[in-house]
């Protein structure tokens, strides 16, 4: 894992604004009254009452609330920690993160980059647009770097409701600050860590390439194989799984995080399989705490991943291990 991390985050698509226009833009947002403060281990940010906000170790998204039940999409915001593989400058960092979006994103275009200062911090702020599953979505995104670290912090809407929140996404940046016993990646203290992370497993920034996981995957295969020896197929849903750029994926009724890493000879016995060739897997947060299971991979083609874990009743009649192969899905 010593490849340079420019975290796939930065595509933070596919999430939420609201279907229609606000009576009240977001941009006459009072600072003082209709804002909360965030505080986490290593940043704190005000952030408007209405939202919802959600942490996994080193991200954390803030949600506004639908509209109606009708409504598509939501704006949200990201903030994010990713440690680095060696130092350097702001710019450096903007060029990294620019061409992966343009590997990474459909109808990529580049609206505004320009210098920046947040609380001490020297970085740039990108703005632009792209088109996912043919909805055209607006971005505008804080980049900084200290040490060998480096911060993201990004908003996400409909394209043509950029400016209604432009105010808003102002206001957040302006009130982002590291805490002050933070001066790098992992370098607060571990009773603050282990306080925020204590029902959570924590979500490092994984330092390799992760774009092939962004779309919808569908199950391809389910077996169950029961502590007892006795092994049967199990009917495959229906559902879809979303997995999203944001690091997050959706399942049915289920929810939660995502992150890959490296599989380690540990996964293999955990798994009971033998090595057959993988060697990055997947972690889901939120299924059953978390699962997780192997990649395939041809070159730099995504083709299946498994999700493989230990249950017994309800789920399953014994306890046992159920190993979930998903592919590809074409559906809209």
């Amino acid at each position: 894992m010593n490849k340079q991390i420019i975290s796939i985050l930065f595509l933070i698509g596919l999430l939420t604004l609201s279907a229609c226009v606000q009576e009240q833009p977001s941009g006459n947002l009072n600072p003082l009254r209709d804002t909360q403060i965030f505080e986490g281990s290593w940043f704190k940010i005000n952030y408007p009452n209405t939202w919802t906000n959600q942490t996994e170790g080193q991200l954390a998204i803030f949600t506004e609330p639908a509209e109606s039940e009708t409504n598509l999409f939501q704006e949200n915001l990201i903030v994010l920690r990713e440690s680095l593989s060696e130092e350097m400058n702001a710019q450096e960092y903007v060029e990294k993160s620019v061409k992966q979006l343009e590997e990474g994103l459909s109808q990529f275009q580049i609206l505004k980059l320009e210098p920046v200062t947040v609380n001490g911090l020297e970085g740039y702020q990108l703005e632009y647009q792209s088109e996912v599953e043919g909805i055209e979505l607006g971005y505008i995104q804080v980049l900084l770097t200290k040490n060998k670290t480096g911060y993201v912090i990004g908003f996400t809407g409909l394209a043509n409701e950029l400016e209604n929140n432009r105010e808003t996404f102002r206001k957040m940046i302006n009130s982002f600050e590291l805490k002050q016993n933070q001066n790098e990646f992992g370098s607060e203290t571990i009773a603050e860590t282990e306080s925020e992370n204590r029902t959570s497993e924590p979500m490092p920034v994984a330092s390799i390439e992760e774009q092939g996981m962004i779309r919808n995957w569908r199950e391809y295969s389910k077996a169950v194989y029961l502590d007892n020896g006795d092994w049967s197929f199990a009917e495959t849903s229906n559902s879809l799984i979303d997995i999203q750029a944001n690091h997050t994926w959706i399942f049915g009724t289920q929810n939660g995080t995502w992150e890959i890493q490296t599989i380690t000879e540990q996964d293999w016995s955990n798994w009971g399989i033998n090595e057959y060739g993988p060697t990055r897997k997947i972690i889901l947060y939120g299924w059953n705490e978390s699962v997780n299971g192997p990649i395939e991979e041809i070159g730099d083609r995504i083709d299946y991943f498994w999700v493989i874990y230990r249950t017994g009743p309800p789920e399953i009649e014994e306890p046992g291990q159920i190993q979930i192969k998903f592919g590809w899905s074409y559906a809209e």
